[in-house]
This record gives C-alpha cells, structure tokens and sequence, in this order.
C-alpha cells in the first residue's frame, strides 16, 4: 500500500470522486429514464394551434391544443405518446435506423452501468487504499464518460433532424384541415433531461481524472520515498580500508 494513501489529501480527493461518481450515476439513470431530450413547439401565425413535442430514448409524446384568437389555451385537441419499440417495430429488419437506435442504446445502457461500477470501486479505493482499486476506478469512469459522449452524440444525430419532419406531418392534418408547411412556426430547444446527461458525462470525467491522477501522484510517491518498491539510489563508492597499525 502506498504511505500517500493514508494523508488527508488522498481521503479527500477520491472522496470527492466518490461523490461525484454518486451523482453522476443518478443524473444518468434520470436522464435516460425521462423523455424531456428534445421539447419542439409549433403555432401557426393565426394562433389558432399549438402543438408540443417532447422525445426521449423510450417513448415519443405529442399535444395538439386548440387556441384562442389572443394565444391562450382553449382546450387539449389530441394527446398521443409511442414508445421507441413500437415505432421501430414499423421498420423492416435491415433497416439501418433500426440498428442505429439498438447501438446508441447500447451505449446509454453501457454507460450507466459502467458509472455505477466506476463509483463502487472508487469507493473501495477510498476505504482500503489500495492502488490497483484507485487505478481501475479512474479507467472505468472515463470508459463510462466515453460511451456517454457517444450515446449522447448518436442520439441527437438520430432525432434533431426528424423532430421537425414528425412535427410538419402531425400538425398538418389535425380535425380534417389542413395547415400549408410555410404557416407555421416552430422552435426546438434541448430539454432538462439532455442537460443532467451531459452533466453526468461531465462529472464521469472529472471523477476519472482525478482518479488517475491520486495513482501517478502515488506512484511519483513510491519513486521518490519509497514503500514496497524502494527508489533506485546510486551505490556510494568507498575507498578501501587503510590500515593504520598499531600506534604504539
């Protein structure tokens, strides 16, 4: 065991990691739980519609309000929610949207479990301090921040442009009219759900830093002080022993 594992700023440096991990892994499950990823709104320019979108990574739902002519909410005209399985169950087997949604889930789920994984070995780093714990910890949490960022990445590659296709073909045929594309306004904006996931990644990564970072230090540690493995001195030379005699 490395002697710098027992100071005070080891505890609190890998405690704070531990803590990050900690929350790191609740604002993922969270984000990927909830469907507020991306929030589209449109109206017409005669306010007589308003139609509200909300997608996540399971289900996709949609509100279509009839309106006053001053803008306010006059009644709910339609409220309709799919789940991701049932909408890519429409799509053939060799679709490649089919397997681009399977593999950027895959990365979400991933992720998830590998930040649960990252903190708990963090925190055994933290109660036995031991460095090969400290070192899987660091790799596990970055590991887990890199299937995020590409999870997340995939995800908006795959819905920030369908968003407004979906919203064109709901909102243009609603109670049997018709509403010309160029009438409406729309306006997409990323909800609170896509902020915690990129919050956690942020935290996974912090965490895994400054994990790694407690091993060099540990090691640069080990070199200079010595522990287990003792640091490489040079050999002193002596010069051989003179004789003196006897001084009597």
């Amino acid at each position: 065991m490395c002697n710098f594992y027992s100071t005070r700023k080891f505890r609190i440096l890998c405690g704070l990691s531990v803590v990050m991990g900690l929350v790191a892994t609740v604002l993922s499950t969270v984000a990927v739980s909830t469907n507020r990823w991306i929030v589209g709104e449109v109206r017409n320019t005669t306010g007589r519609r308003l139609y509200r979108m909300v997608t996540g990574m399971w289900d996709m739902c949609s509100d279509v309000y009839d309106l006053h002519e001053n803008g306010e909410i006059m009644e709910l005209y339609s409220n309709t929610c799919s789940s991701m399985s049932d909408v890519m169950a429409f799509l053939p087997p060799d679709d490649s949207l089919l397997s681009y949604y399977k593999s950027f889930m895959a990365f979400e789920i991933i992720s998830v479990l590998a930040v649960f994984i990252g903190t708990a070995t963090a925190a055994v780093a933290l109660l036995q301090q031991h460095p090969l714990a400290v070192l899987v910890a660091g790799f596990t949490m970055l590991f887990s921040g890199l299937f995020m960022v590409v999870g997340h990445g995939m995800f908006l590659a795959l819905y920030i442009d369908e968003e407004e296709e979906e919203v064109a073909r709901e909102t243009g045929n609603q109670g049997g009219s018709i509403i010309e594309t160029d009438q409406l306004e729309s306006s997409f904006h990323l909800g609170w759900s896509f902020i915690l996931a990129w919050t956690a990644f942020l935290l996974c990564l912090l965490s895994g830093i400054i994990l790694l970072e407690l091993y060099r230090v540990c090691r640069n540690y080990m070199d200079e002080y010595g522990n287990h493995n003792p640091p490489r001195m040079k050999k002193v030379q002596r010069g051989r022993p003179v004789n003196v005699g006897s001084t009597i």
